[in-house]
């Protein structure tokens, strides 16, 4: 697994953060929340590795992260919002590398991007990332991904301590994370200006969903599968839209 990977570590460091400016002005009890609620989420992430979330249970989520579970319903009122913290969590990080890879560029490219990293990940974690695309599509309304609630900067200090920009990525529905880069291509050049971008999205969601899915036997597949198939769509929509 990559260095860079969101999933490397489960990413979430047992450590303080730098101890900078924002960090001091951060009262204490909200630090101490946020390293809670990481510590429970970090738990449950690594119970992925070997058995379904349904398996899971809260009892030994509050042995790992040593806290009682009436601790744990004070930070996630049912069991199934610790996987709802995680996505979100995975989401702004798979944002910020997308952004990185793709230079900083919001078209096509950092769809392309946002995808291959999915790929990587289903690759090298297949049991947790299956779990996440499982759990998302039985979730998503009208491409909407479960959140919980927006992350504080104490949640964000602890949960990327070695990535400055992703403070300010907001907390997107993944419809959102792909519509706004679909713009950005129309305004390029990359695509049409008569693009429908929500039917383009909605494209596009099939493919995170269901390239998965029909691959689950063979993840190792599914990294090409996604760029063979984001092709097609390019040329899809391009062709209709000179239609």
């Amino acid at each position: 697994m990559s260095q860079s990977s969101p999933l490397a570590d489960l990413d979430l460091p047992t450590n303080e953060p730098r101890e900078d400016t924002a960090v001091q002005r951060i009262p204490l009890r909200e630090k101490k929340y946020a390293r809670t609620k990481l510590s429970l989420m970090r738990a449950a992430v690594s119970r992925l590795r070997e058995k379904a979330f349904c398996d899971v249970t809260v009892k030994e989520l509050c042995e790992e992260a040593q806290v009682s579970e009436a601790t744990f319903f004070n930070y996630f009122p049912k069991k199934e919002d610790v996987l709802r913290y995680f996505i979100q969590i995975w989401t702004v990080e798979v944002t910020w590398e997308a952004r990185q890879a793709a230079g900083g560029e919001d078209g096509l490219r950092f769809i392309e991007e946002l995808f291959d990293i999915m790929g990587r990940e289903l690759e090298e974690c297949p049991r947790i990332m299956m779990e996440v695309i499982g759990f998302m599509s039985v979730e998503r309304g009208g491409g909407e991904c479960p959140f919980s609630s927006e992350l504080s900067l104490a949640e964000r200090l602890q949960a990327f301590p070695e990535m400055e920009c992703a403070m300010n990525i907001p907390c997107r529905k993944l419809d959102q994370v792909l519509g706004q880069p679909i713009q950005a291509a129309m305004c390029r050049g990359e695509l049409p200006t008569g693009t429908n971008i929500e039917t383009t999205v909605m494209a596009l969601l099939s493919l995170f969903f269901g390239v998965p899915l029909l691959l689950k036997d063979t993840p190792a597949l599914i990294r090409e599968t996604y760029r063979r198939q984001l092709r097609l769509v390019w040329a899809g929509v391009r062709n209709t839209s000179d239609n």
